[in-house]
């Protein structure tokens, strides 16, 4: 499974390690900057990887009545939608090793419904262009002889959790309220460079911290804050390097299939 893969090629961390470097450091950065990884190559059918989810008052995982129900869950924490684990840190960091965008498909009620495959952008704007679509939060709806199918816009982010390596790659999407702090991700990612050359992705370590807010008189959580904490050590480089295939294959493979099966785990608020 694509989750052994990562787990396997995991760089091995010692505690007392930092997992970052000074951004003073640019010079002996920069040719990093050309540098690229290998990975075997990975069939569709292994290519399950298991979700970063941030839980929200409504998330299953949250309600003790509930068969999904974790054990010192709460709103407003990262958790593992395989292992289970809670990654309850103040920051969490993190290093992000690839990312896509796509529209989600979905059959019935919002946060109930199944899952249908997913487009491309720009297939669901050629879609959006013969279609009568209405809005519902965070989705466009789209209703056929009284049949519901939902169109969910989410930015994937492919991560992994230095202070957490035995989860190996995580697949953390942002949709709905998501969507503002993954754009602004992506706009911070754009200005790391060293010596005016673009790094890649792996290069920055983050901070991510979430925090409670109210959209129409309805309280959810999302990211708060995010930073760059300075350029990841040499361990995490060399991981990073080695994954770019098999990150590239998850980005390919993403557009257009999925393994999830459950609306849950791609919805990350609650409207």
């Amino acid at each position: 499974m694509a989750k052994e893969v990562a787990k396997k090629s995991a760089p091995a961390q010692k505690k007392e390690k930092a997992l970052f470097v000074q951004e003073a450091d640019e010079k002996a950065l920069a040719v990093y900057a050309v540098e690229v990884g290998s990975e075997e190559h990975l069939a569709q059918e292994e290519m399950e990887l298991p979700f970063l989810k941030l839980a929200q008052k409504s998330t299953g995982q949250v309600d003790s009545d509930s068969p999904k129900y974790i054990k010192g869950l709460k709103p407003g924490q990262f958790f593992n939608t395989v292992s289970s684990e809670i990654y309850d840190e103040e920051e969490l960091k993190v290093q992000v090793h690839g990312y896509f965008r796509n529209f989600t498909i979905w059959k019935g009620p919002k946060g109930n419904g199944e899952f249908q495959g997913s487009m491309t952008p720009e297939e669901f704007r050629e879609f959006e262009k013969t279609s009568t679509l209405a809005r519902d939060g965070g989705d466009y709806v789209h209703t056929v002889d009284g049949e519901s199918l939902r169109y969910t816009d989410t930015r994937n982010f492919i991560v992994f959790l230095p202070e957490h390596e035995e989860a190996g790659i995580l697949l953390y999407p942002m949709s709905s309220t998501g969507i503002k702090p993954a754009k602004n991700w992506n706009t911070m990612n754009m200005g790391r460079k060293a010596s005016g050359k673009q790094m890649q992705r792996y290069m920055t370590l983050w901070g991510v911290k979430t925090d409670g807010f109210t959209h129409d008189g309805f309280p959810y959580k999302q990211v708060s804050k995010i930073r760059p904490l300075g350029w990841v050590n040499e361990d995490l480089r060399e991981f990073g390097a080695s994954m770019v295939d098999f990150v590239d294959a998850i980005k390919a493979l993403g557009v257009k299939y999925s393994e999830v099966s459950d609306a849950e785990a791609a919805d990350d608020s609650d409207f």
